[in-house]
């Protein structure tokens, strides 16, 4: 996984774009994957559960699509805290 997400990163440099984030997105991750992502520093992905990302945009719906999540909300962990950002998006 992670040389695939290194190389796709190297194409979007080299196209000039700036690659701060990869996310996986997955029904659900074992322990150890989310471990050796915890232990990649190159390749700094983020886990996203579909769980999590559903309840993400269930909430964008509750609140109106105007309200703004912070990209720093989804920048902090290896693996993305569905109750963070909801929190976040509620206050």
């Amino acid at each position: 996984m992670s040389r695939q997400v290194r190389s796709y990163k190297e194409n979007a440099t080299k196209k000039g774009y700036r690659v701060l984030k990869a996310f996986v997105l997955a029904p659900e991750f074992t322990d150890d994957f989310i471990n050796d992502c915890r232990l990649d520093n190159e390749t700094e992905l983020s886990l996203i559960t579909a769980d999590t990302l559903f309840a993400i945009y269930n909430t964008y719906v509750e609140m109106g699509i105007e309200k703004k999540l912070s990209i720093n909300t989804l920048l902090r962990d290896v693996v993305i805290d569905k109750e963070m950002v909801i929190r976040s998006l509620k206050k």
